[in-house]
C-alpha cells in the first residue's frame, strides 16, 4: 500500500483528484448495496471516504471488492480506535486456525493484513492518531504477523522433517530478528521488511 498523500477532513481535495474520487466513491456504495451493507448517513463519514480513496488508489480499490471491511458493524466500531500488539495477534490467530489449505491461508492473511492497513491509513488521514502511534500499529502488525505464522510453519515443517534439536538434544525454536525500521518500531506503509533468521544453536533436526 502506498503511502496516502496528506489528505484530511482540513485539507480539501485537489480539482485533479475530484473526478476519480467521486467514481471511486460511487463504486463503493454500489458495492455496498450489492452485499446488503448499510453505509453511515452523516456527512463526516462520506467526506472521510472521499480523503482515503483521494489518497489511496489501493484502498478504494480494496474497499470497492471487500466494502464489508469498513461498513460491518464490528468494523464500524473499530474503524477510529486504537489496536493493540494483542488485538492483532489474535486475529492472526484466528484466521491460521481457521483455515486447512495453504492457499486459503495466504490469501486470508493478504485481505487480513489490507483490512488493517487501511484502517491505520483512515486514522492517519483523519488525524485520529499521532504519527508516532501510526508508525507504532504498522510495526505491530508487522510483527504479529511475523509471530504467528513463524509459529505456524514451524510446526508445519516440524511435522514434515522433526524437530530442530541442539546437539545436546534440546528443542531449537526459529527466531526471528527485526531490524531497521522494524526494530525501531517505525515501519511506513511502503517500508520493506527486514529480518535475520536464526537458531539459539546449531544441531539438526530429529526427523527420519
Amino acid at each position: 500500500m502506498s503511502s496516502p498523500s496528506p489528505v484530511s477532513l482540513a485539507s480539501p481535495i485537489p480539482a485533479c483528484l475530484q473526478e476519480i474520487t467521486e467514481e471511486n466513491l460511487q463504486g463503493f456504495l454500489q458495492a455496498a448495496e450489492r452485499r446488503g451493507l448499510s453505509v453511515p448517513q452523516d456527512a463526516g463519514f462520506r467526506e472521510r471516504l472521499q480523503g482515503l480513496f483521494a489518497a489511496s488508489v489501493f484502498a478504494s480499490r480494496f474497499c470497492q471488492r471487500y466494502p464489508e471491511i469498513l461498513l460491518e458493524a464490528e468494523a464500524l466500531a473499530r474503524l477510529d480506535s486504537s489496536v493493540s500488539l494483542e488485538d492483532y495477534r489474535a486475529q492472526v490467530s484466528a484466521v491460521l486456525a481457521a483455515e486447512n489449505s495453504e492457499p486459503a491461508l495466504m490469501s486470508a492473511l493478504r485481505v487480513l493484513r489490507q483490512q488493517e492497513m487501511i484502517r491505520i491509513a483512515w486514522r492517519d488521514l483523519h488525524a485520529l492518531a499521532t504519527p508516532a502511534e501510526t508508525l507504532r500499529n504498522l510495526s505491530e502488525l508487522a510483527e504479529a504477523f511475523i509471530d504467528g505464522t513463524l509459529h505456524y510453519c514451524y510446526n508445519e515443517l516440524a511435522t514434515r522433517f522433526g524437530v530442530p534439536r541442539s546437539r545436546d538434544g534440546v528443542e531449537q525454536k526459529l527466531v526471528a530478528l527485526g531490524m531497521g525500521k522494524l526494530g525501531g518500531l517505525e515501519l511506513n506503509y511502503s517500508s520493506d521488511i527486514d529480518l535475520i533468521l536464526t537458531y539459539p544453536e546449531s544441531g539438526a533436526t530429529d526427523g527420519h
